[in-house]
């Protein structure tokens, strides 16, 4: 690993990381479409202000060092669905297969279950994102299901891969670790 992994609020002096790191398209192969690319200084100023308004959800700057290194967040869901929340994440290319974004997803699911009454964690992976899943089944989110051609991204349709991590089995591994 290259330093501590720590998350954070964002600032205005991540700006700069933010647009070199996420201008990058094989990052953005990998979110959704709201995520843009190419991803320019306006694309940057945006997102800062738009994470400094949302108070709801739990949106993290993961920090290498003192620098943004990616973003993590936890979106908290509504109604029937109130005690669950999506987990989203992506991490700029110098810093991939390093551990980075095993640590900061163990940090954020720390962080949901123990400041949050969310029983439940989900997230949503594209079926050629290998990493993304390993690295969910390495903070045990158990695979629940296969959306068989339910994203289309980049001109094509591709599987979606559904996990989840409940606050029992979270609280097991915890268990288990100490």
């Amino acid at each position: 690993m290259t330093g501590k992994v720590t998350l954070r609020s964002i600032s205005d002096n991540d700006h700069a990381d933010l647009v070199k790191l996420a201008n990058n398209k094989k990052i953005w192969k990998n979110l959704r479409d709201i995520f843009p690319h190419p991803y320019g200084d306006e694309d940057g100023h945006f997102f800062i202000k738009l994470v400094r308004k949302d108070k709801k959800n739990l949106r993290s700057v993961i920090d290498i060092d003192g620098s943004l290194a990616g973003m993590i967040g936890a979106f908290l869901q509504e109604d029937v669905n109130k005690y669950t929340a999506e987990l989203g994440y992506w991490l700029g290319e110098p810093y991939w297969g390093k551990g980075i974004i095993t640590e900061a997803i163990r940090l954020k699911c720390d962080q949901v279950f123990k400041q949050t009454d969310v029983n439940r964690i989900f997230a949503k992976v594209f079926d050629y994102n290998i990493p993304s899943m390993k690295v969910l089944e390495k903070n045990g989110f158990i695979k629940e299901g296969i959306g068989r051609e339910a994203v289309f991204k980049d001109g094509a349709f591709c599987d979606e891969h559904n996990y989840a991590l409940l606050k029992s089995d979270y609280q097991s591994l915890i268990e288990k670790t100490s």
